[in-house]
This record gives C-alpha cells, structure tokens and sequence, in this order.
C-alpha cells in the first residue's frame, strides 16, 4: 500500500440550504479578489468566505480577527443545525461540466473526495510541483489553529491507465441522483453526491491505495496541514503511532489520464520595474529571443494583431519555447522564441535539471524575470513586482489600465510535465498550473475531531 484514502463523516450544510448551493458556495479563496469577496458576502448570510476568507476590519486584534470570527460561525451554523456532521463515513463524488475558457471545447471531469493520510514530501508518496508562497501559507495556518477544520479539499491527481476507478464512479453517477447540483453559469456546472455504499466505497480505496498522489491545486494547505499536524500532536501529547485525524487531509481526486483534465496557463503581470530597466528591457531580450512584432494603430487592427499573435503563441510545438509580451503605452504584440536552448541550459546556473530548466514558466523566470529584470526569489516570494491571471485578456487589460507595466503570456503546462518534475523532487515556480475549473468551497468539510 503506497497511500491510505478513507472515507469520513464530512460536515455539510442542511438539506434545506443546499437546495441553493448559489446561496452557500464560492471559489477557492486564492482566487477571490475583494470586489469578488464582497459578491459572496452578499449571496447568503450563511456562505463559506465568511469562514474560507473572512474579511478584516480595523478594530482587529490578536484576539478578535478574521480567524476567530471563522470559528465562531463554524460553531454558530453548527449549533443552529446549518450546519452537521455525516452520520457514517462517505466518499463525495464531484462532477464538472464545463466549457473550455477562450475556447468552444466543452468536457466534463469527475473524482471524488476523501480523506488521504498525510505523508512528508520526502517519502515520495505525495509529491507537489510548485513552491509556495510565505504570505498564503501563514494565512492557512492562522485559520486552520482557529477553527481544528479544513474548509476546502485540495486538488489532487493519481495516474490510472486501466480506469478501474473512473469506471466505478461513472457507474454510480448514471445510476444515482445528484444530492446538489448547481449551475455556476452557462458554462460550468457542478454535481455532487454523497456515496455510503460501503463496498463501493472498499473497491474505490482498495485502488487509489496503490497509488501515487500528486498535487494540482492545495500545496499551501497541504504544506499547511503538514505544519498544524507537527503543532497539534506536539501541543496535545499525542503518541506518535496513534492515529489522528490531524494526520489526514481532505483531497479531491482526479485521474490524471481523464480527457476532462484542464490546464490553463497561469500568466505574469510585473509592476513597479524601474523605468531604466523597462527601457533596456527589449534590448536585452534580444540577446536570448528571436523576436516577431505585432504592430497596430487603431483598435481594429489591434483585434486583428492580437489574435495572430495568440494563434502562433498556442501553436508553438512542444519543443519549442515561445512566449508572449506586452508593454505599457507600447503598442505592440512581442512572440519571443528562445534562439538556442543549449546556450541557455549552460548559463542557467540553477542547481536543477535540465528538464527542470527547459520548462516554459522557468525559462522565462531565469532570463526574464530573474537575470535581466533582477526580480529575485525572495521579492516572487513575497509577492513583489509580479501578479498572476489566468487570463490573456485579464493580463492586457492590467497594462492598459493599471499599475502594471509588462504582461507576459505562456503556454500551459502540460501534465505529463508536472508529473516529471514531481518524481523529480522538483518544484516549478508559484503559479505555474492553473487546474479549471477550480473545485468550490462549501460542499463538504472536514472537522479534525477525536473520532474520524
């Protein structure tokens, strides 16, 4: 047995409010902005960021804040009966169907969720791709020691050629009804089920056991739990070879082969660059890429341009590596292409892999971001001079009308990619994969008390 998955008494609203899923979910909470914060706030008065991503006020202090008000409406809900525990353990089955962003593609994916037994990164049952992010992993700690909860499943992903698990959940899903299914819009919806059937439940776990996890979206709660469950068992006495629910985590699990697996490009938007850099910045660039320029003068030729300059952008072949620039009051398109990979694999003095080194996302941090602009890891770790969108249009319109003054659009990564640098024990830098679509918060929770 490689992982242990066990299913659990998750704790989920009442029948009443689920009929209204609008009314209780929201998205992850590291892709809530404010102005979003604000529209969930106002969906129910019972809706999940008021605990996933409480909002601050000024008066706060160490002993009133954002994560002791999440505890007292977990506690509050949970006495009004908005909120109970499953009478005996389950697996949830999840289902999206959606339609492709910027695309007409449409697909849906499924896995389920359950309780998966923590392992540290050394052990090479769990593997992550990413770095994380020191502002999001000591937010996810804070809450996690107010509320002993964990609001949201990571997402995770397994690699199963044979469909053995795929097989079982669809079977179930053709033959049951969902307990909540909720149209986001019209080009994503959510089903969800409650699946008791103990024998099922056995061939499910018996399977994903064997095999090796990998994490999409969660490593700053996986990192999160890894930390609280060294506080928990330390400050709590706990033997070590008892078993704990601290040391479980709530994941969702997608095989990796499915065809509804998406991954979207995660893009970088650079602020506050001194404006002697930005000035030199193309001069450099040329130096490492060959460059091709999409030029236009009013707003019909800048359509025309942009579209060209996103086709050859997406249609780069795989051992190509080709990226996408805009500048503030510049008004051009710039494709980069990497004029000779092995020159660069000898300058990147990065104590990584070749494979490593020859991923888009690094590839563009080491020349761009790090050797010409001088960002260095620190300032990406604190989250200075550089944002994310996933979003193209997002990105331009950033440079158009905001702080920002450099866009820069990759390609996704792919997943055959992020499964290499994972057994690698490699990690690519934050922000490299959007997963889509994102699994919402609220359905189901999982309270780390004494009985599992």
């Amino acid at each position: 047995m490689i992982n242990k998955v066990i299913p659990f008494k998750g704790i989920r609203y009442n029948s009443k409010i689920s009929k209204s899923p609008q009314k209780f979910v929201c998205w992850p909470y590291d892709i809530i902005d404010k102005k979003q914060q604000n529209t969930f706030y106002k969906k129910g008065k019972y809706n999940i960021i008021k605990v996933t991503l409480g909002k601050e006020k000024r008066k706060d202090t160490s002993r009133s804040n954002k994560y002791t008000r999440a505890k007292k409406y977990l506690d509050r809900w949970t006495k009004k009966d908005i909120l109970s525990r499953e009478k005996e353990p389950a697996l949830y089955i999840y289902e999206q169907i959606y339609k492709v962003p910027f695309t007409n593609e449409k697909k849906s994916v499924h896995g389920f969720i359950g309780l998966v037994k923590l392992h540290d990164y050394k052990e090479k049952k769990i593997l992550p791709h990413e770095e994380v992010l020191n502002k999001p992993l000591a937010d996810r700690l804070f809450l996690t020691k107010a509320t002993n909860t964990q609001v949201s499943a990571i997402y995770s992903f397994y690699n199963d050629q044979t469909f053995t698990i795929d097989n079982l959940v669809e079977q179930f899903i053709k033959t049951n009804k969902p307990d909540i299914n909720y149209r986001e819009n019209n080009a994503l919806e959510h089903r969800f089920w409650i699946l008791k059937d103990s024998t099922l439940i056995n061939k499910i776990t018996r399977s994903i056991n064997e095999k090796q996890i990998y994490i999409a979206d969660g490593h700053h709660r996986y990192q999160t739990m890894l930390n609280y469950q060294k506080f928990y068992r330390k400050k709590n006495n706990i033997p070590e070879k008892k078993d704990h629910p601290v040391d479980y985590i709530m994941m969702f699990l997608v095989n990796s082969a499915h065809q509804g697996l998406s991954i979207l490009p995660y893009h970088r938007n650079l602020y506050n660059i001194p404006e002697m850099k930005l000035k030199k910045l193309l001069e450099h660039i040329k130096d490492y890429f060959h460059l091709k320029v999409f030029t236009f003068s009013n707003e019909e030729e800048e359509k025309r341009e942009r579209e060209r300059f996103l086709y050859l952008l997406r249609s780069t072949p795989t051992d190509v590596h080709s990226f996408g620039i805009y500048l503030k009051r510049v008004k051009r398109y710039f494709l980069l292409t990497l004029k000779n990979k092995d020159a660069y694999l000898k300058m990147a003095k990065v104590n990584k892999s070749d494979f490593w080194k020859s991923l888009d996302v690094t590839i563009i941090h080491t020349l761009l971001i790090d050797y010409i602009l001088h960002i260095t890891a620190k300032d990406i770790s604190n989250q200075i001079y550089i944002d994310y969108t996933k979003s193209h249009v997002e990105s331009f319109d950033k440079v158009n009308h905001s702080k920002y003054q450099v866009g820069i659009i990759l390609n996704p990564t792919r997943i055959d990619q992020i499964i290499k640098i994972a057994e690698l024990s490699e990690k690519m830098p934050q922000k490299s994969t959007y997963f889509y679509p994102k699994i919402l918060t609220g359905f189901v929770m999982n309270k780390m008390e004494d009985s599992f």
